[in-house]
């Protein structure tokens, strides 16, 4: 019996409708697919170029607040060579005495822990919001080391935030003594107070006078970290008859072994040329593995002192 044409052509169109409803879901899941993929490609271009911009490159590093960077960096000498000599009458030591700070303890708790343990003669400088500040600084008072107050002060950069317990040039003076106060009570027992930022606040006389004067009504030292080339600090707080002294070296704004081990040349040169020299470094895990794995050539070049030993 031959095949009527009507069904054959109504054969044909159920055909092509059942290609085209097999297709259709086929596509989307292919547009589907792409959108995905350009997506991911986007999410990953932005995360790499925050970081290419000076955002966090490890896991946790947003919670350690940001430390400037020296004058010239990595490394500033003060012009005044004979700051660090030792008064006179006093014996030469055999070996140049220098004090290592180590700034921003508070935050990382493994390598705090192991810095103080390491049986090296540092000296700590505790931010007063760390979350493990009061524990690290219980630590630090059972090894015996010298600890100071890092007090957060403005600096020169209005966008980057020194955090909580700060003072400002806007700080009106009953406001300063308050927070004064408030940080010391966090971080008791300290014997000195050194700078965290403050590259506007400690180029300025007058708020410096101010802060001086309620570090000498303590009865404790100030030391310079030296985060601004104009810093009045030292030169104002022995006028004032605050004990004092400055910062020669930062060791770890290159955060490799081989920028510290350098760092730590240039510290131990300014130490023998002027009798003494004071480093700064950060709880950073290069930090640590540089001066642990340099013990024995560290010993050979210098005594490690608290910062106290170095005041003026």
């Amino acid at each position: 019996m031959p095949r009527q044409p009507g069904k054959r052509k109504k054969a044909r169109g159920t055909k092509r409708r059942r290609r085209r409803s097999q297709t259709l879901p086929a596509v989307l899941v292919l547009a589907v697919f792409v959108l995905t993929i350009v997506a991911a490609v986007v999410f990953i271009s932005n995360r790499i170029g925050r970081r290419q911009a000076g955002g966090p490159s490890q896991a946790g590093r947003a919670s350690i607040p940001y430390e400037e960077p020296a004058p010239s960096h990595i490394t500033v000498i003060p012009a005044n060579g004979g700051k660090h000599r030792p008064p006179p009458g006093a014996r030469r030591p055999r070996l140049p005495l220098v004090a290592i700070i180590i700034d921003d303890m508070g935050y990382n708790l493994d390598v705090g822990r192991r810095l103080v343990k390491s049986g090296l003669n540092l000296t700590f400088a505790f931010l007063p919001d760390g979350p493990h500040t009061a524990e690290l600084a219980a630590l630090a008072r059972r090894y015996h080391r010298d600890r100071l107050l890092h007090f957060p002060m403005e600096p020169a950069n209005a966008s980057v935030d020194p955090g909580p317990g700060a003072v400002y040039l806007d700080t009106p003076y009953a406001d300063m003594r308050r927070i004064f106060f408030d940080n010391l009570a966090v971080v008791p027992g300290v014997i000195g107070i050194n700078n965290h930022m403050g590259s506007r606040f400690t180029q300025n006389e007058a708020a410096m006078r101010e802060f001086l004067g309620l570090v000498s009504e303590q009865g404790i030292f100030f030391v310079d970290s030296i985060t601004s080339a104009n810093s009045v600090g030292y030169s104002l707080a022995r006028e004032m008859g605050v004990p004092t002294v400055r910062r020669d070296v930062f060791l770890d704004n290159v955060q490799s072994s081989g920028a510290i081990a350098r760092q730590l040349a240039v510290l131990a040169k300014i130490a023998a040329r002027h009798g003494s020299a004071v480093g700064i470094g950060h709880p950073h895990r290069a930090t640590l593995a540089a001066l642990t794995s340099r013990r024995r050539w560290l010993a050979s070049r210098m005594t490690l002192v608290g910062v106290s030993r170095l005041l003026r």
